[in-house]
């Protein structure tokens, strides 16, 4: 797995200037992780003939990690692979597809 990742809820505070930031309140996960996007190819969606795209982001952690609940916020730490994503954050949107796997996959989606 080429990235390191922390996982989990946050909450917004005052800083120090009264801007607000986001806080981790509660620390699902941190470790080995892999980011990808599952294919070059999005999905084509026409609600109310309006034309729009998706490519959903998985996020792979190992069978050993604990599961990480919807919503929970991905934060990638370190990366082997693209230290250009290093900083990047998402949010789980779904269940992990588990079973006979070698690895937890998550959909995701990138927050701004």
């Amino acid at each position: 797995m080429s990235e390191t990742v922390i996982a989990g809820t946050y909450a917004e505070v005052g800083g120090a200037d009264l801007q607000p930031v986001q806080e981790l309140v509660q620390k699902h996960y941190e470790g080995a992780a892999t980011l990808t996007y599952p294919s070059m190819v999005v999905n084509e969606l026409n609600p109310a003939s309006q034309l729009a795209s998706t490519a959903d982001v998985v996020l792979k952690v190992p069978v050993a990690a604990p599961l990480l609940p919807k919503m929970s916020i991905v934060t990638i730490t370190a990366s082997k692979a693209d230290p250009s994503m290093v900083g990047r954050r998402f949010r789980v949107k779904g269940s992990a597809q588990s079973g006979q796997v070698t690895s937890h996959r998550y959909p995701m989606e990138e927050l701004p």
